[in-house]
């Protein structure tokens, strides 16, 4: 009767042990992903190979688009400018009638990025 006694009490101790670890490991493994992905401040938009070790590279850094040519030693900054607005964040502008107003001409705007 007392070795059921202390077995029981083994296998209750085991199974505690066994659910803290598994309770510790699931929520580091959710706070690292969380964590890490909240604070980086670099974001790969795009990336190309060019060669067999070499790739051109365009990625996001603090509020500025950079293009990168990446070998397999050296990163060449190719060009700098602003990152771009967000599509989603755009509102629409509903075009005017016809019968309302004239017809409206539009002008598109380019800016060209300059190398660095």
């Amino acid at each position: 009767m007392d070795t059921v006694v202390v077995g029981l009490r083994v296998v209750l101790s085991l199974g505690v042990v066994l659910a803290l670890l598994w309770v510790l490991q699931k929520r580091l493994v959710k706070g690292g992903r969380a964590g890490s992905r909240a604070t980086s401040q670099v974001s790969v938009v795009a990336r190309q190979g060019v060669g067999a070790k070499a790739s051109v590279v365009v990625v996001d850094v603090e509020g500025e688009r950079l293009v990168l040519g990446v070998t397999e030693s050296s990163v060449t900054v190719l060009a700098a400018a602003d990152r771009p607005v967000d599509a989603g964040a755009l509102t629409l502008v509903p075009e005017p009638e016809e019968s309302a107003t004239e017809s409206v001409t539009q002008e598109a705007r380019v800016t060209s990025i300059a190398p660095v």
